[in-house]
């Protein structure tokens, strides 16, 4: 699971959105918008990010993959897809990123 000091990170990179908050959930850290799951956190520090039918073109013009996970042996995708990498490192990209998330809660 990601650790606390990056989502810390993650969260200071967004400080320009309001209503923001993280939670340790489903294993995994989530960042929410006002009470509801903007996006999700995985071990290896990939953003994955609510997209939904008008945001997933931009998602999927990125090659972005789509979150899952396995349970009582049932894989299980989520409507969360990955950011591009290079987004964690350029504030204004991620800001961009999460947006499109908060759009599609």
């Amino acid at each position: 699971m990601a650790d606390a000091e990056f989502i810390r990170f993650l969260l200071d990179q967004l400080s320009s959105i309001s209503n923001l908050s993280s939670k340790k959930m489903f294993g995994e850290y989530c960042l929410f918008y006002r009470d509801r799951i903007v996006a999700i956190i995985n071990k290896e520090y990939r953003i994955f990010v609510k997209a939904n039918d008008e945001t997933l073109p931009l998602f999927l013009a990125e090659n972005a993959e789509q979150f899952s996970y396995l349970a009582k042996g049932k894989l299980h995708k989520m409507h969360y897809w990955t950011i591009p990498e290079l987004a964690v490192e350029e504030p204004e990209e991620l800001i961009k990123w999460i947006r499109l998330g908060i759009q599609a809660v």
